[in-house]
């Protein structure tokens, strides 16, 4: 998505008094960070990061963006600027004089990022069901892939009453079973692929407890299921099954 031509890299010579360094923590702020924003270091035996090698990844991954940025709008860069500036950022988070999000200093400088956008370097987000009549899908998937690149997401309720979701049907045939009364086991297999994407569901519930059954336990064996497809794919599927503009489509 983002395509790194030239990688900006801070000064060793910046660096190095750094290194074996701490900054001054507070009581639970070293713990913290190593639980959740300290990345594996590659082939270093699944040791994760420590706070010089995060900053050194966040300024770089910046600054990284800001190069190419330029580079590719032919717009005029100097190199020794950026050094300053980026040691500048440097220090001022290891002094704890700001910080980027959370999320960026998880995700930024990787290739995660340069692969497949930025969506992931933001804590928080927000999408409105305002115009849900127009697109039923879109809140959902929007919501859905943030949700995935561990971005919160609020939404509001301005769109209800403007959509009408359908109801699951009671279906009157027992598909794969000869006796519809038996209450001892419940099994579903379902596998599609289509010009829509893939999709495969297998379920399977042992057996079942209570309604004269006598069993009074039953433990669940297993629900697996998945879709892939494009996101055109994905609104289509969920604009077919929940609302009314099937019927329209037919």
């Amino acid at each position: 998505m983002f395509r790194v031509r030239e990688q900006f890299t801070l000064a060793e010579g910046f660096l190095a008094p750094y290194k074996g360094r701490q900054p001054n923590w507070g009581p639970l702020g070293y713990v913290t960070y190593k639980r959740t924003y300290a990345r594996v270091v590659t082939g270093e035996g699944g040791r994760t990061e420590e706070y010089w090698e995060t900053l050194r990844r966040v300024a770089e991954g910046c600054y990284t963006i800001q190069l190419n940025h330029c580079r590719s709008l032919k717009l005029p860069w100097n190199m020794d600027k950026a050094q300053r500036s980026a040691q500048e950022m440097f220090r001022l988070m290891w002094d704890f004089k700001f910080l980027p999000p959370g999320r960026g200093l998880w995700m930024m400088g990787t290739d995660y990022i340069w692969e497949r956008g930025s969506a992931a370097l933001n804590n928080c987000a927000f999408v409105s069901t305002d115009e849900i009549e127009v697109s039923f899908s879109e809140p959902f998937c929007f919501l859905m892939d943030m949700s995935m690149l561990g971005v919160g997401v609020a939404f509001d309720t301005t769109g209800a009453g403007k959509v009408v979701v359908h109801a699951p049907e009671q279906s009157t045939v027992c598909r794969g079973l000869t006796n519809c009364e038996d209450l001892g086991y419940s099994t579903q297999a379902c596998n599609v692929n289509s010009g829509l994407g893939c999709f495969s569901e297998l379920e399977y519930h042992i057996p079942a407890i209570g309604k004269g059954t006598g069993r009074v336990r039953c433990d669940d064996a297993a629900q697996v299921w998945a879709f892939r497809g494009s996101k055109d794919a994905i609104a289509t599927v969920m604009n077919r099954l929940l609302t009314p503009q099937w019927e329209s489509e037919t």
